[in-house]
């Protein structure tokens, strides 16, 4: 990489981040949506992929612009083509859930998406969104989907993204406790299936 290319990199890092700062309110009197697309938008046309999932995010709720859910899609697909782990989740859930009249429910698709983002942090070693990977491909482990069904794999898979989760809990700032609550449901549930308690559950080795 240049020096020129370096700092073309730094600059997008650095607007992609103000962007943040001014969705989360960092530092802030409150947040300012509007403020934070612009930089998001500046990022991305850096080539910035987290920016365009920043983007996809502000599309898709609605803020600092008109939701549009297929606007929100196109920005998903622009930064997970460029292996942002968190654009390919988010990707497979809408696919997994489905919007009326928007987005029609594909668990397959969703289930490739899903293994994708646990193939990029397994290789990234990103530790931070490896749990979210890990519950979602549980999830299709243990109904089937998109893979063969085996309940003693979603079972550790839950449980490696149950521990990692109770981890990033203390240190994530917009950690979102429904994420927790998936994958411990779905430990119950796997367990359940296996004969095991949750109190004195053994581990089982993921084949």
């Amino acid at each position: 990489m240049t020096d020129k290319q370096q700092e073309s990199a730094d600059i997008d890092v650095l607007l992609s981040g103000i962007g943040d700062a001014y969705r989360y309110g960092f530092g802030m009197d409150r947040k300012d949506y509007e403020q934070a697309l612009r930089y998001y938008r500046k990022a991305a046309s850096m080539g910035n992929s987290h920016a365009f999932y920043m983007i996809g995010q502000c599309c898709l709720e609605g803020k600092g612009c008109v939701r549009n859910v297929s606007k929100a899609m196109d920005y998903y697909e622009k930064a997970a083509e460029q292996g942002n782990t968190k654009a390919m989740i988010a990707l497979g859930d809408l696919y997994w859930n489905g919007i009326k009249d928007e987005v029609a429910p594909d668990r397959t698709l969703a289930s490739e998406f899903y293994l994708n983002a646990l193939d990029q942090v397994q290789h990234q070693s990103d530790m931070q969104n490896l749990p979210f990977a890990y519950t979602r491909v549980a999830k299709c482990l243990e109904g089937g989907v998109g893979m063969e069904r085996n309940i003693q794999s979603a079972y550790y898979l839950y449980e490696a993204a149950v521990d990692a989760l109770h981890s990033l809990l203390p240190i994530e700032p917009h950690f979102d406790e429904a994420e927790l609550n998936a994958a411990e449901d779905g430990l119950q549930r796997t367990a359940g299936k296996l004969g095991q308690s949750a109190e004195s559950r053994e581990k089982i080795q993921f084949s």
